[in-house]
């Protein structure tokens, strides 16, 4: 998948209007911020069924300092 494909996959899997996907693409910031708001809407959530493969998408970002920082280590696996 492309990093655009992931983040808008991203943010539809969690109901998050309002985030222009290009944007996220071209600035790590904007990025940044997204995955933090994703990560904060699947760890609110009762169900635990889909967070491994939303982290693993996150933890793909090309920007490791991005995905590590918007990923809380909790929530990594071991």
């Amino acid at each position: 998948m492309t990093l655009r494909a992931d983040v808008a996959e991203l943010l539809a899997a969690v109901g998050i209007i309002g985030v222009d996907v290009d944007d996220a693409v071209a600035d790590e910031h904007v990025r940044w911020s997204a995955y933090r708001r994703i990560v904060s809407v699947i760890a609110s959530s009762p169900s635990r069924d889909r967070d491994r493969a939303i982290v693993a998408t996150i933890l793909r970002d090309p920007v490791e300092m991005v995905a590590k920082s918007a990923v809380p280590s909790w929530t990594r696996s071991p």
